[in-house]
């Protein structure tokens, strides 16, 4: 065995370049693309393009979900909100009787709006039941697929009828779970 050392070449190879079409609406996806918007999104997974479609829709899933889910747009930042209480006695009211003088000055106190939180039209929900296969409504739930977008009056009568089977999910643990 010799410890000859030899020479490195190293070639420039010009490598194709390929056009991805990114898909900018639901009717640019191939049936298969469908099919894997169903499977993340918990409908049905099978049938035709158009079926499949109706039943993202039923699932209040649009666009923008499907764009976030598969990475063709970066998830919105979430704005963090401060809430601010305010006591009676932090407050200083001052009535003034009689006329106002021209060198008076009027100071306006505000306190930030909180806005009001309105509840989600959707909720990713999670089967964590021991069954290896399970419906609730029109969802379906096995082991290899046990998260499900739902209306909130699904969400809520899930939650609440069957709280061993069913907890609420957050996208990222979705996005960790189908890798």
């Amino acid at each position: 065995m010799s410890n000859e050392v030899l020479p490195l070449v190293v070639e420039e190879v010009e490598l194709p370049v390929v056009e991805v079409k990114v898909p900018q609406k639901w009717s640019d996806l191939t049936k298969s693309e469908v099919a894997k918007a169903a499977e993340a999104f918990g409908t049905k997974e099978t049938g035709t393009i158009k079926d499949m479609l109706a039943d993202l829709q039923d699932a209040n899933v649009s666009w923008n979900d499907y764009q976030i889910m598969f990475g063709l747009i970066p998830e919105p930042e979430v704005e963090e909100r401060g809430f601010t209480r305010v006591d009676e006695d932090d407050v200083e009211i001052e009535w003034l009787d009689g006329e106002v003088e021209d060198n008076m000055t009027e100071t306006i106190v505000t306190v930030p709006r909180i806005a009001a939180m309105a509840p989600a039209e959707k909720y990713l929900i999670r089967f964590i039941g021991e069954n290896p296969y399970f419906e609730r409504g029109r969802h379906k739930f096995t082991k290899e697929k046990p998260y499900a977008i739902m209306s909130a009056e699904d969400a809520q009568d899930a939650l609440v009828d069957e709280p061993k089977k069913f907890r609420q999910a957050f996208p990222d643990e979705l996005k960790d779970f189908y890798g």
